[in-house]
This record gives C-alpha cells, structure tokens and sequence, in this order.
C-alpha cells in the first residue's frame, strides 16, 4: 500500500497540491521589518470566512504563505516548535508566528517569553546556515517578536477590536522571504516531522507504541509496521493532506499499469461542475480513455483513515443493442 501511495504522489503535477487551499479565519497581518527587527509597515486585516468577504490581495499573499508555514493537523500538537508552553503551535516557519488571544492573555509574560524561545529555537533549524538573507530575516523576526510583539500588536485597532476569549487565531507573515524561501523551511520542517524516531510513519501510526499499547495490533505478527524514508514519509503526508482537504474522490483508485489515469481520476473529481461519484469516474474512463479498466486499488477512507483496501484485477463492462422482450403473458 506505501508502495501505491508514493507512485501515485510522485506522479501528480505539481498544480495540485495547491487545489482546495483555504484561508483560515483569523486576523492576517504583513510585517515589514528594518534592519535591525524594528517595526517599519504592516497591513493588516481581519478575515472571517462567514461573511463571505472576498479574498484580497492581501489574503492572497497571505494563503500562499500559510500553506507553507502552517503546523499540519495531520500532526500531533505535542510535537510542535513550540513544546515549551504550546501558545505557538499554529505555525512552523521562521518567517511566521501564529497564536490565539485568548492563549496569550492566559499566559505570565514568563511563559510567553519560554514559548517563544522554544519556538525559535526549533524553528531556526529549518533555515538553510549557508543561506544569508535566511539567517537575517529569522534574527530580525525573533528579535521583534520576543522584545516588541505584544506591545506592539496592542496598538492595531483590529487586534483590539478582538474578544478576549475569540477563538480567532492572529497570522503574522514577515515581508522579505520569498515564497521558495517558505516553501524550503516548509519541506524541512515536513522531513522532520513525518516520521517517529523509530522510522515509523507520523501519519499511518498516530501513537507512540510503547506508552499507547492497548491501541498497537494485538494479533498482528510484528510489533511495528513497515519503516519507511522520509521522501515516502513526506508522500504519504501529501497523500492524506490532498485528502483532507477533499482533492481526491472516496473510494479513490489508484492504478498500478496505467499511472496516467491516477491524474485524469483527480482532474475529472475537482473540474467538473459537481463532483463524481466512484461510478462516474469509472464511466468516464471507460468512455473517453480506456476501455479495459484493470490492475487497480480502492482506498476507502472515513474521516482521515483509510478503512479498507480492495484490488481490482479486471474491470470491463460494456452493453450493445440490449433489448427487453416479454416472455410471459399478462
């Protein structure tokens, strides 16, 4: 199944990864910095998904930084950058910081200031040592954020405006980075996180199998499933990510001689104007493809799981001048 998982990832284009990005609510603020981690501009907005309001530019550059420095929900929340105090646990770029008020207003000043140390410190692993502006940017955005961010963030009439208790988080994107810049650290941070210290996938085994022992396989005739790379690890993160945010069809096939169509099954479930069903794609395959639909597998998935796996060998069906005639009378 890892196998099947990997080859299908590997061989989607590139465009989508970014289907079905969507901006969370919250209060989205660009931060411009000067040289020495010193305030110099912001645009700020605060967006609420319902309302309706139209995405902006500002939004817009903001979602495509977000999905880039986001902490995954595929994740467990105890591994974020911020393990400290976890107020920090929305974001995992050196370029971005995100938090909800209601956390922050909870919190000493002690413990936002360990929070934020922890933060950092995990996310400067993810720059590139050999990549000066990164290394700048990173120094001038912990600088501002440890000396002048809650100080400076009262001043915003949007973030005043807020509720003490909203659950509402605040995004701040640090203006400079590129978005190849977020994308690196991203991968990273990714390559980081898709595996348990014992080569276990983050994703398929959500638990640590010697403190969670009553949910491990009790019949199953090995104590851990199979260890994978990190490059299949990051896969098979994409692969459920793609399915949580509701790219790909359930049940999915995915086929194994005629890889193609793993693309033409993804693009006829998000183009067309109403989503198709297993059967519909299956006919469109068969009526615009190919005729002899074989060598595949069914992903059947609940939630985010995948709770059953079939293979199909052969598929062919097809019905020429079919005609009802009355045997019996009436």
């Amino acid at each position: 199944m890892i196998n099947e998982i990997v080859q299908f990832i590997e061989l989607l284009p590139a465009e989508v990864f970014s289907w079905k990005q969507s901006l969370q609510e919250g209060l989205y603020i660009k931060l411009q910095l000067d040289e020495t981690g010193n305030p110099i501009k912001s645009e700020v907005q605060l967006y609420k998904a319902g309302k309706k309001e139209s995405m902006t530019e500002l939004l817009d550059w903001c979602l495509e930084r977000q999905q880039y420095s986001e902490y995954s929900e595929l994740f467990q929340k105890n591994r974020a950058l911020d393990t400290a105090e976890k107020i920090f646990i929305y974001t995992a770029s050196p370029f971005a910081i995100g938090f909800k008020k209601k956390v922050v207003n909870d919190k000493s000043l002690d413990k936002i200031q360990a929070g934020l140390n922890k933060y950092f410190q995990e996310a400067r692993d993810l720059i590139d040592p050999k990549h000066d502006n990164q290394l700048k940017w990173t120094t001038r955005f912990e600088q501002f954020c440890k000396n002048q961010l809650f100080d400076w963030i009262q001043e915003i009439e949007e973030y005043r405006q807020m509720k003490k208790s909203t659950d509402l988080k605040t995004w701040i994107y640090l203006e400079g980075p590129t978005l190849t810049d977020f994308k690196q650290t991203h991968d990273k941070h990714l390559l980081s996180k898709v595996l348990q210290k014992s080569g276990i996938s983050e994703i398929l085994s959500k638990f640590p199998m010697d403190k969670k022992m009553f949910m491990a396989h009790q019949t199953a005739p090995f104590v851990e499933n199979r260890k994978i790379s990190r490059q299949e690890g990051k896969a098979i993160w994409q692969f459920f990510e793609l399915q949580r945010r509701g790219v790909l069809p359930n049940p999915l096939p995915v086929f194994i001689d005629k890889r193609e169509l793993n693309e033409k099954v993804v693009r006829l479930y998000n183009q067309s104007g109403e989503r198709l069903s297993y059967s519909e794609i299956i006919k469109a395959l068969f009526e615009n493809y190919v005729r002899d639909l074989a060598n595949y597998y069914l992903f059947f998935f609940v939630r985010r799981d995948i709770v059953d796996l079939d293979f199909v060998s052969s598929f062919k069906y097809q019905i020429e001048d079919m005609y009802l005639y009355k045997f019996f009378r009436t």
